[in-house]
């Protein structure tokens, strides 16, 4: 196994190595993939790839998956 620093991807989500990374990539269930969702596009309208309009309609276009899921 490999000894790196810590790598957070999406600025929240710590992986230590590639095995982890691998890991979690092939574990993912539905609920750790809308975090991961959210996280990229907090994280894009964070660094200004989104304007408020744009944000507002991934935003919108989310809620209304989450309530086809539930």
């Amino acid at each position: 196994m490999e000894n790196v620093n810590p790598v957070f991807l999406f600025d929240k989500i710590e992986i230590t190595n590639s095995s982890d990374f691998e890991d979690f990539l092939n574990n993912l269930n539905s609920e750790q993939a809308l975090f991961v969702i959210y996280s990229a596009i907090e994280k894009s309208h964070n660094h200004g790839i989104f304007n408020m309009s744009e944000t507002e309609l991934v935003s919108k276009s989310l809620r209304i998956v989450n309530k086809k899921d539930s």
